[in-house]
């Protein structure tokens, strides 16, 4: 009788094992889909820094006084940034 009592404990902590370990299968997909998100995220802020940074070392005038023309190669290369 104690084996059968002790089989049942058993086979009910395996049950119980794998309803917790596919409550974490869907915490580790929530989690992927949060990083995917980030991710992204992340890399349009990357190419946002990187745009500024050119654009704060690009002079705005050329050595005549005139429009840097280096200026419109930078707003043709970033146009899209930010939705726009």
């Amino acid at each position: 009788m104690i084996p059968l009592i002790l089989g049942a404990l058993a086979l009910g902590g395996a049950v119980l094992g794998v309803g917790a370990g596919a409550a974490g299968v869907a915490d580790m997909n929530e989690a992927k889909e949060i990083g995917d998100r980030d991710a992204s995220k992340f890399q349009e802020v990357a190419l946002l820094v990187k745009a500024l940074a050119e654009i704060m070392k690009t002079p705005v005038l050329d050595n005549e006084g005139q429009l840097n023309p280096a200026s419109r190669t930078i707003q043709a290369k970033y146009r899209t940034l930010g939705g726009n």
